[in-house]
């Protein structure tokens, strides 16, 4: 599997988990900020992913390949 294939499989499950997960969720009584993060729940799932398949040791050098794709 490519990167873009095991990003678009882990995109899939969590929209799909954020659903469930709406649903199921009650409303909070202490409010919290809605800020932007600055990379969603898909794309550190796909980076924590594609580390693991990679055999590689560091993260410094997964970031340097991915920047080059």
């Amino acid at each position: 599997m490519d990167l873009t294939e095991i990003f678009c499989a882990i995109d899939d499950y969590c929209t799909q988990q954020k659903i469930n997960w709406n649903v199921k969720i009650l409303s909070p009584v202490v409010r919290k900020r809605n800020r932007k993060f600055q990379l969603s729940l898909s794309e550190v799932a796909t980076i924590v992913v594609y580390f693991h398949l990679s055999h590689y040791r560091d993260l410094k050098i997964i970031f340097d390949r991915i920047k080059r794709i």
